[in-house]
């Protein structure tokens, strides 16, 4: 009987933590559409951690919100628990959250890479290419723990008080941080095990090739049609919670869950590329997040006029068409919103 040869990425331990597990499941199909064979979906953060303390996995893609926890609070934990075996894993961030201060909060708790919604797979592909063939050297300070944040070489008139040593993943750092003085930093250089365990090949291109990515776009793309089915169930959901919260404008219990759909319908949308759809659920959270007050009755009227706009994109879309002058209707709104935050 023939010998049979592996494949090149059947070895890989790959995690995604999602609360939302259809989205989680279509970032899992990109994986397996790419190659990756062993992919494990978890949707809270204590959930992966457990995972991570138990299982050598190659890389994790997290969103930054969940129900329980956050990213970040995993990645720091990932980072700074001493239990933790791979304190060095290589972490994406995959998420709607594109403000200054979510990127520069996921580089402080040391997030390796940022994806923004929405993206294709060519985005996810080009993430994957920085940790295996581009990974950053390693950084353990007092108060930082994660890959080095300097992309580029600096003129630097000090002295550079870190110390560089060999990088042995991913034990190393878990079993010398007892005997390590971290006022003292330590650079860690990295071993390019990623690009070590893909073997003979000279880079991931050469497995993922551009046919396999066109292929597996292609793959996404159909499922658009339960993706428009998963974001019609969340506009009756959003329609339901909306009639409560316009019923009782106090209700803080049916404000948080209208924002956690908000979040969801923007996450799907995005992932999905519908632009217009997740335009409008992000800047709708961001309103009752940010400006929504109960006792203001513009902010009833305002809240209604993204209602409206939601719904108008949503019927559009089933339909396969563009709201015309969409972004002049978002402007107008986001403009509305401030005047009378």
């Amino acid at each position: 009987m023939a010998r049979q040869t592996r494949l090149p990425l059947s070895t890989f331990q790959t995690i995604i933590a999602d609360p939302n597990f259809h989205l989680a499941s279509i970032l899992k199909t990109m994986l397996t559409a790419m190659g990756f064979v062993h992919v494990q979906i978890v949707k809270t953060e204590s959930e992966a951690f457990r995972c991570i303390s138990q299982i050598s996995y190659d890389f994790l893609l997290t969103e930054l919100t969940f129900h329980e926890g956050s990213g970040l609070s995993l990645v720091e934990r990932i980072r700074q628990t001493p239990e933790c075996p791979n304190p060095t894993l290589p972490v994406i961030a995959v998420s709607g959250r594109a403000e200054l201060l979510d990127v520069t909060a996921a580089r402080d708790v040391g997030i390796n890479e940022f994806v923004v919604k929405p993206f294709t797979i060519q985005t996810i592909f080009n993430r994957l290419v920085r940790i295996f063939e581009f990974p950053r050297n390693f950084l353990v300070s007092e108060s930082y723990i994660g890959p080095e944040r300097r992309f580029r070489d600096m003129n630097w008139n000090g002295k550079d008080r870190r110390q560089t040593k060999p990088l042995k993943q991913p034990m190393a750092l878990a079993t010398t941080r007892d005997w390590y003085d971290t006022r003292v930093p330590r650079l860690f250089v990295n071993d390019y095990g990623l690009k070590k365990k893909l073997g003979g090949f000279k880079s991931l291109g050469d497995i993922i090739t551009p046919e396999i990515l066109k292929s597996a776009q292609l793959t996404v793309s159909r499922l658009s049609d339960s993706s428009l089915d998963w974001v019609s169930r969340s506009i009756e959901n959003l329609q339901s919670t909306f009639s409560k919260l316009t019923a009782n404008p106090a209700d803080q219990e049916m404000l948080t869950n209208l924002i956690q759909i908000t979040y969801e319908i923007e996450g799907i949308a995005g992932t999905m590329a519908f632009r217009n759809a997740a335009s409008i659920a992000r800047l709708m959270r961001i309103f009752f997040q940010e400006h929504y007050s109960a006792d203001n009755e513009l902010h009833q009227v305002i809240a209604e006029k993204y209602w409206d706009v939601l719904l108008v994109t949503f019927r559009q879309l089933l339909k396969g068409n563009e709201v015309p002058g969409f972004d002049d209707i978002l402007r107008e709104l986001n403009n509305l919103a401030l005047r009378v935050s």
